[in-house]
């Protein structure tokens, strides 16, 4: 679904994927490598309300981005209840954190070096929840545009709303794999 902040908006362009490409070192025990690529039908055109957002690039691979302030977003639960999800695209301001601390929540096997964290900013208890996994985790590169540097991953289970850590795949350490499967040379950005 494009051009639409609105779940069932009958004006969104929608599209059905023609090819999954699950990351072949994926491990649904752990969720490390949690990164799979879709194929669309067709070449997306951009307009008013469909807009690209830059992939993070090498450039930022030895990056840490703790204490800096990303946006989330996703139609996910809006409680620990899961009782309801949004019809409206939501989105909130998150702190990366320090993977320790997030390997304090979740263990050392699931907080790996691919691993973003964050957590509300300020200590609010703004995250992820379920339903959210797969979305982005943006933030302003050293120029101040916009770039995805994390791919939505993990949320301590019943609790999205407890100010707890999430997790995320870190997109620095999977541009090889992208760059392999869909033939996009980053090292040329």
């Amino acid at each position: 679904m494009f051009g639409t902040v609105l779940l069932n908006n009958p004006n969104a362009l929608n599209m059905t994927a023609t090819q999954l490409y699950i990351n072949p070192n994926y491990d649904s025990a752990t969720l490390n490598n949690d990164v799979s690529l879709i194929q669309l039908p067709t070449t997306l055109t951009f307009s008013k309300t469909i807009q690209p957002i830059q992939l993070v690039t090498n450039d930022y691979a030895n990056f840490n981005f703790i204490g800096q302030v990303a946006t989330i977003a996703g139609f996910g639960l809006t409680d620990d209840d899961y009782l309801e999800s949004s019809n409206l695209l939501l989105y909130a301001q998150v702190q990366i954190i320090n993977n320790s601390q997030c390997g304090d929540v979740f263990g050392s096997s699931v907080v790996i070096p691919s691993t973003l964290c964050a957590q509300g900013e300020n200590g609010t208890d703004m995250s992820i929840c379920s339903g959210d996994s797969g979305g982005p985790l943006i933030t302003r590169d050293l120029n101040g545009n916009w770039m995805q540097i994390g791919i939505n991953s993990f949320v301590a289970e019943d609790m999205c709303t407890m100010k707890y850590p999430s997790g995320f795949a870190r997109l620095t350490s999977f541009l090889s794999y992208i760059s392999q499967v869909t033939g996009i040379d980053f090292n040329s950005y």
